[in-house]
């Protein structure tokens, strides 16, 4: 075995000497290249961790004695400490910057998302106020009879208001996904979304079954309707496939589409992060991982994996795995997201 080796794992000086036969080859060259007959190799070891290894070589005409092993013991000991110790404060060091720039990115996802409520708000739910009161204004000087027709528009028009209000309360957050769990609002979400985009999802699951934590639950999620969110805008096609599956210790999401790709690091120099940032700092900030693979003109494929400790309850069983969201068969029964294939 490689003395190097030896004193790693045994965290015991050794001292090579070049007239020893058995010495690593790699070792007698550098003594010979060092003019020396003798190598003291040391471990730096801080705790119970080896940080790494000093090799210090005697230049005179002996080997070392046991007072030079013991210095130097003591030396490579204090070293270690030194060096973990700078080892450690650049760890905090890093880590304070890394949630400084979460926490900026954070203020930014609410900034975003906020923004994005106030279109909403102004472009839609602002219009059909507008309109309903308009058509109030006009009921109130009008004929009963002629008053009562003119009821029927506003009574439309109130209707409409609420089925955009609830639209926009499920865009912000499902309330299924809080009552019933992640396998229910993502089959939702999936109907909904063909409904609205024409791109029909194809979904595999698997362990599902149960409830995980609500932020596990949120982040996948999220996840997964930021990544169909870029593929209804930018990858030109009309399927993708969704991929959800849990074990004991991690829920993995997967998307795929047959698109038309991009390149993650322009997009991301150019600015156009496609709401990478959010996806992948929801996986980081539980602990897991987002990863992208995708290059122009051979689609595009997501995947992220969240740890999920202990699940929350069990639920009923999760016996049909396949689903397809926006296709009809008459032999088929339809679910929440379309129909489901057992």
């Amino acid at each position: 075995m490689p003395a190097t080796r030896l004193v790693l794992e045994e965290r015991q000086p050794r001292v090579i000497l070049a007239t020893n036969p058995d010495a690593d080859p790699a070792e007698v060259a550098l003594l010979r290249e060092q003019g020396a007959v003798s190598l003291l190799m040391l471990p730096l070891a801080a705790g119970d961790r080896v940080i790494g290894l000093a090799k210090l070589v005697n230049g005179a005409e002996r080997t070392f004695t046991d007072a030079e092993i013991g210095l130097c013991r003591a030396l490579a000991s204090q070293a270690a400490v030194a060096i973990q110790n700078a080892l450690l404060f650049e760890e905090v060091r890093a880590g304070r910057q890394r949630l400084e720039t979460l926490s900026r990115q954070l203020v930014e996802l609410q900034e975003i998302e906020r923004r994005h409520i106030a279109r909403e708000l102004h472009d839609e739910i602002s219009q059909v106020l507008t309109g309903l009161k308009l058509a109030l204004e006009t009921i109130r000087r009008l004929p009963a009879d002629m008053a009562r027709e003119r009821l029927g528009k506003a009574q439309e028009l109130v209707n409409e208001l609420m089925a955009r209000v609830r639209e926009l309360s499920l865009d912000l957050r499902p309330t299924m996904l809080d009552d019933s769990g992640l396998l229910p609002a993502l089959l939702w979400h999936f109907g909904h979304y063909t409904a609205q985009t024409g791109v029909v999802v194809s979904f595999e699951h698997s362990g599902l079954e149960r409830r995980f934590s609500a932020e596990v639950e949120t982040a996948a999620y999220r996840i997964v309707q930021e990544a169909l969110t870029n593929v209804a805008r930018y990858a030109g096609v009309n399927e993708v496939a969704v991929r959800v599956t849990a074990d004991e210790e991690k829920l993995y999401v997967e998307v795929e589409d047959e698109g038309v790709g991009f390149d993650p690091m322009s997009a991301l120099g150019a600015g156009s992060t496609f709401g990478l940032v959010g996806m992948h700092e929801r996986a980081i900030l539980l602990g897991g991982q987002l990863t992208l693979d995708s290059a122009p003109g051979r689609g595009t494929r997501l995947k992220a994996e969240l740890p999920v400790g202990d699940a929350i309850n069990k639920g009923d069983s999760d016996a049909g795995n396949n689903h397809r969201a926006g296709r009809r068969s008459p032999d088929r029964s339809r679910g929440a997201a379309g129909v489901v294939r057992n």
